[in-house]
């Protein structure tokens, strides 16, 4: 028998889900492509194809430009494409949470639009450092990049950006201001390049530097986002 905050909560996420907004699409997308590749990967382990699966392969973000040349459409893929359940679940937590603040102030439309150029954003700034940055050389014909945190910390760092002082309730913190959540999440991004997931940090830091200057471009009264104004609202 259910207890009646599991019923609360499973009522909430099927009304969230149904109301079909950018932002609940974009997280079942996220959720739906995960859960396929779970699938996939059972297959691809069964058979022992690769040490890599067929699908990060085929969507992930190469480092190496003669490969990302063979799969254009990567660049799009990788921000839609997680391999683990962890990594889902504080993508999606993130994104449930930053981008109800950002849609207070800004329209689904462009909620897309700032999680598509963060993602690209993340895309190119992870291309270019595998291949400008000596520390990478022996390492660019076999990364990757796959996720969307890039994308997902362009939508946090542009509500930061806009309401820098607007505050939330962090279990044990207490009150945190925005602005102070973006700048922890970056410099983390900073610091720890050298530690692991380097790639993956630099991208980070790709997606968060678009939803900066979209804002930025916004108070100037420009909103690049208009060019593909649809009924998104």
């Amino acid at each position: 028998m259910m207890r009646p905050f599991q019923v609360n909560i499973l009522d909430g996420l099927k009304f969230f889900f149904s109301q079909k907004t950018i932002l609940s699409r974009l997280m079942l997308i996220n959720i739906a492509i995960w859960v396929i590749c779970m699938f996939i990967s059972v297959f691809t382990w069964l058979f022992n194809i690769s040490d890599i699966s067929f699908v990060t392969r085929l969507f992930a973000v190469p480092s190496d430009i003669s490969s990302l040349a063979e799969k254009p459409w990567s660049v799009l893929t990788y921000m839609f494409l997680q391999e683990e359940f962890w990594h889902l679940f504080f993508n999606m937590l993130m994104l449930y949470y930053g981008g109800k603040i950002f849609l207070q102030y800004f329209s689904q439309r462009q909620l897309l639009y700032t999680y598509i150029l963060g993602g690209l954003f993340g895309a190119v700034f992870f291309v270019m450092a595998f291949n400008i940055f000596p520390v990478f050389e022996n390492l660019k014909g076999n990364a990757f990049a796959l996720g969307s945190s890039a994308s997902v910390l362009s939508i946090l760092v542009a509500a930061a950006t806009y309401q820098p002082e607007y505050r939330l309730n962090l279990l044990l913190l207490g009150q945190v201001k925005m602005k102070w959540i973006a700048i922890t999440f970056v410099l983390i991004d900073i610091l720890t390049i050298p530690h692991g997931n380097s790639g993956g940090h630099i991208a980070h830091l790709g997606g968060a530097l678009w939803g900066f200057l979209y804002v930025i471009m916004m108070k100037n009264n420009i909103d690049l986002s208009s060019m593909f104004k649809r009924k998104t609202r």
